[in-house]
């Protein structure tokens, strides 16, 4: 079962969302059971926190329910999964300095595997707007890589 690990800077506002939208998508392609997704931050400040209170709303929404989900620091495990995929540039970079030896995954930014290439914006310290729609470009990228694992695409072949 290929293993994709979602990073940002906390795993606190894209991140949490940016699984569950995946985990959905691919559930709704018939995909369930057949690939593991997590996600994790950079940094340990919202280690054991519910995710920002604006992704959880609007993952509410979205009827996605993000309750139970608890931030995480990623770790040396996480660089055994197959593919990771880093919201932005900046952590993509931070990702590749932390690869331990004999760490195994692709590294790539979420955009990419999307096939629309980009970053996704930190919404962490914008308004409201500006939170709802880098929500909606992460939903969107979900959609889009889901259907690329469904046809058997590599991710890490950008479009």
């Amino acid at each position: 079962m290929p293993r994709i690990v979602i990073v940002d800077a906390g795993n606190y506002s894209r991140s949490p969302a940016a699984e569950r939208f995946l985990r959905r998508a691919v559930t709704e392609r018939g995909l369930d059971g057949t690939v593991e997704i997590v996600s994790g931050g950079l940094k340990d400040k919202h280690v054991g926190d519910t995710p920002d209170p604006r992704t959880m709303a609007f993952c509410r929404e979205q009827g996605l329910d993000l309750a139970d989900f608890r931030c995480r620091e990623i770790g040396t495990a996480d660089f055994q999964a197959d593919i990771i995929l880093t919201m932005d540039n900046e952590n993509l970079e931070q990702v590749r300095a932390r690869r331990p030896d004999g760490g195994r995954a692709a590294v790539m930014r979420y955009l990419d595997a999307a096939g629309m290439g980009g970053d996704v914006p930190d919404p962490y310290y914008g308004d409201d707007g500006a939170f709802d729609r880098t929500m909606a470009v992460i939903a969107d990228a979900a959609d889009a890589i889901a259907a690329r694992l469904a046809a058997g695409t590599d991710l890490t072949e950008t479009a």
